[in-house]
């Protein structure tokens, strides 16, 4: 007993549509697949520029020729710029950055000025990106270097006394959010802690004596992301 024509022309039918159903779906497959993999590549290296305060922490030094004796020493806010190159690897981001933090003056109990100081920091850092759309959250953890520039004031000098500061190294932590623009670009606003100590020398009277201070700082900044 033979299959009714109907029958086999439904099947046909049915078996063409399948065929348009499987083509149809592989294209549009192939075009997601193709937006996801210009996407990600977008997205391998990106270049980013900043501008942002740099806070420093107060820092209660002890008097280098007064046993006993402390000083509390305060430094004034600073601008700074800088410029960052991320490599991506999927949530993943490693940056390789460098600032410039402008000049700042050091005073001491809120009174004396004890001399003014500027800082060009390279750093690098890990970060982990929480990819949720419109805002994307991102945390990270570094190590850098920074070269110190450090002049006395004439309230030191006119004692007779100098004072020198070595370059140093400092780690640092950082909390972000980003808002990607489109494929190429996004905004971001980010806090990092820097942990900090600087060593050197004070001179009085012919004698010398080594010296560390803290140069902690609350940073925070907002910049521009291109990726490519």
């Amino acid at each position: 007993m033979g299959i009714p024509v109907p029958y086999q022309i439904n099947r046909i039918k049915q078996g063409e549509e399948m065929k348009k159903l499987i083509l149809t779906s592989a294209f549009f497959l192939l075009v997601a697949s193709a937006s996801t993999l210009q996407a990600e590549t977008s997205r391998d290296w990106a270049i980013s520029g900043h501008i942002g305060t740099v806070d420093f922490k107060s820092d209660e030094r002890p008097d280098p020729y007064f046993r006993g004796l402390t000083h509390t020493i305060d430094s004034d806010n600073a601008i700074k710029v800088g410029v960052t190159v991320s490599r991506y690897y999927h949530d993943f981001s490693f940056d390789l950055g460098l600032e410039y933090i402008e000049e700042v003056a050091a005073i001491s109990d809120g009174r004396d000025e004890l001399g003014k100081h500027s800082h060009v920091p390279i750093h690098i850092a890990a970060n982990y990106h929480f990819n949720l759309g419109v805002v994307n959250p991102y945390v990270g953890v570094g190590i850098g270097y920074s070269f110190n520039d450090e002049s006395a004031s004439a309230f030191i000098t006119d004692q007779g006394m100098s004072a020198e500061g070595d370059d140093s190294i400092f780690y640092l932590a950082k909390l972000g959010l980003e808002h990607p623009i489109n494929d190429n670009y996004s905004v971001f606003a980010e806090g990092i802690y820097k942990k900090m100590e600087i060593e050197g020398e004070v001179t009085f009277m012919g004698r010398s004596l080594d010296v560390e201070a803290d140069n902690d700082s609350y940073e925070y900044s907002v910049g521009v992301r291109y990726f490519f």
